[in-house]
């Protein structure tokens, strides 16, 4: 969260970039993160859930249950 306070800082201190251009890229990036994650989501249901709950064991062998 501190790198992206800063990004947003350096939008009105540095007066090169454009603003709105960076803002307009900003929203954009996350409506796209937000779609990916929507669309794997969906993806992964289709395999369904586990019935049992997640055990370390069953993957790891040093890991007792």
């Amino acid at each position: 969260m501190k790198r992206a306070s800063l990004v947003l800082a350096a939008l009105f201190v540095v007066h090169g970039p454009n603003p709105v251009a960076q803002l307009t890229e900003i929203g954009l990036m996350i409506v796209i993160a937000l779609a990916s994650g929507y669309i794997v989501g969906k993806i992964l249901s289709l395999f369904g859930r586990r019935a049992e709950p997640y055990l370390d064991s069953e993957e790891f062998l040093d890991v007792e249950a």
